[in-house]
């Protein structure tokens, strides 16, 4: 399944468990339903009247896809976006060495080709918050579209090791999971759970609805959950 985010006031957070901003990855299926400056994924600082950093993935209100870091003052755009209402497969990596890359990438559900954007953080945050759906006090950016399977590591994953993770619902690493959201849950109340196996729940912001999945992308547990 999919969790809705309305553009209005949904978002999932939570603020215990966080991953680094230097030493993480994360994957996702995002689909926009319609264009608007948003952030469907962001590991987010909100110490302080400034922001001092972070790192987000952006859709700006021209419908471009951004990565962003360093509370908005670095940022990057693809080279193309996919187009509105339809699904694309998202990641985003820190590493934790020399000059504290971040790499994101998107490609279309039947598109073998990947868009790919970098940014250096010249200040690598501290993060308070993983929002999803949303960037949560800062600018109010809410998505307006859908987000599935979200996938949390305490690691940088390689390309290839990002691409096994776009074909399989159930992580295919194991080994410094984070947490995992795979949306399975038949109601809305239940979309932040984590299966990782680590309890870290995301809170509900909003009022959310569940909706269809990526076509293709398989579902495995569904079926016992849901019983």
């Amino acid at each position: 399944m999919s969790v809705r985010f309305d553009a209005a006031t949904d978002y999932l957070t939570r603020t215990t468990g966080l991953p680094s901003p230097t030493n993480f990855s994360a994957s996702f299926w995002l689909y926009v339903s319609v264009d608007a400056t948003c952030i469907p994924f962001g590991l987010i600082d909100t110490t302080g009247a400034v922001v001092a950093g972070f790192a987000w993935f952006k859709v700006s209100d021209g419908g471009t896809f951004e990565l962003w870091t360093n509370g908005g003052t670095v940022h990057a755009a693809f080279g193309s976006r996919p187009a509105v209402a339809s699904w694309a497969y998202v990641t985003i990596t820190g590493a934790g060495t020399g000059a504290n890359q971040v790499n994101a990438s998107w490609s279309g559900i039947n598109s073998s080709t990947v868009v790919t954007a970098a940014v250096t953080m010249t200040t690598p945050a501290t993060v308070t918050n993983v929002y999803v759906g949303s960037d949560g006090p800062i600018n109010q950016d809410f998505l307006n579209g859908r987000i599935s399977n979200l996938k949390i590591w305490d690691a940088v994953l390689t390309a290839n090791e990002l691409v096994t993770e776009r074909y399989s619902y159930q992580p295919k690493r194991w080994a410094n999971l984070n947490s995992w959201y795979p949306i399975l849950a038949p109601a809305a109340a239940n979309v932040g759970l984590d299966l990782s196996g680590n309890g870290r729940n995301l809170t509900t912001g909003g009022t959310l609805a569940v909706e269809a999945n990526p076509p293709g992308v398989r579902r495995g547990y569904e079926w016992a959950y849901a019983a």
